[in-house]
């Protein structure tokens, strides 16, 4: 089974020229890579800019949720130590938690 042709022979049949245009389309790809990575630099850094500001939005939302807890309340007497814990009406029960 000799090719008498050799590549010239390849290129005459349907396989041969679809793999020659498989590899220009390839080609022609890889050349136009960099500019549409280059393209969408841009686009990357308004996306990124935005998310900053959405970011500081989102600080400032939580900020203003949290309580407010006034410092003169934080006494020792409402704390409930690690041994007892307080009730509602003043009595002290063991704290049986692990």
């Amino acid at each position: 089974m000799n090719h008498v042709g050799g590549p010239a022979a390849m290129f005459g049949s349907g396989v041969g020229l679809l793999i020659a245009l498989l590899i220009v389309l390839v080609l022609i790809l890889w050349i136009l890579l960099p500019f549409a990575v280059f393209g969408l630099k841009g686009r990357v850094n308004q996306v990124i800019e935005q998310q900053k500001k959405t970011n500081a939005c989102l600080q400032q939302i939580a900020a203003s949720l949290r309580p407010q807890a006034p410092e003169s309340r934080q006494t020792s007497e409402s704390k409930p130590t690690s041994e007892s814990r307080g009730n509602d009406d003043g009595r002290r029960e063991p704290d049986l938690s692990l």
